[in-house]
């Protein structure tokens, strides 16, 4: 008999997803590279802005679970 398993039963964050199926961030600059063309650079306080925001993303990606219920009262 076949049992039938929700995904959130079975895979509860990003880390659990990437492991499972082999996941793995593109570092390759060029991989959406439609979206850099004709910007203008950014300052040094941006980049370092959007480094701090990327990386503290990245974290909770990797730690927080995929499904959080909301209870409505």
């Amino acid at each position: 008999m076949v049992s039938t398993v929700g995904i959130t039963d079975t895979i509860k964050s990003l880390s659990d997803l990437q492991t499972r199926c082999n996941l793995h961030q593109a570092e390759d600059e060029n991989f959406f590279n439609e979206w850099l063309t004709d910007l203008p650079q950014l300052n040094p306080q941006e980049q370092s802005g959007i480094t701090r925001i990327k990386r503290r993303y990245d974290y909770h990606q990797l730690v927080m679970p995929i499904h959080v219920p909301i209870r409505v009262y």
